[in-house]
């Protein structure tokens, strides 16, 4: 599945950063490069790994 793509894509190039400012660089450019495969409707959510707590969430998508 395309979402499958871009999720293993995003996953093994911000796995050693440990910059948020490069995370969301890095987010945004596979994005872009993705983006026909990131469909209207998308939803994405950044989950901080030590706490578990979502950083953005849209009230009643998760």
């Amino acid at each position: 599945m395309p979402n499958d793509i871009v999720r293993d894509v995003l996953r093994s190039r911000i796995e050693k950063l440990n910059s948020f400012d490069k995370v969301i660089e890095t987010f945004k450019d596979v994005m872009l490069e993705h983006r026909r495969q990131v469909c209207y409707g998308s939803k994405i959510a950044l989950k901080h790994v030590v706490t578990g707590r979502f950083l953005s969430c849209i009230k009643g998508i998760l």
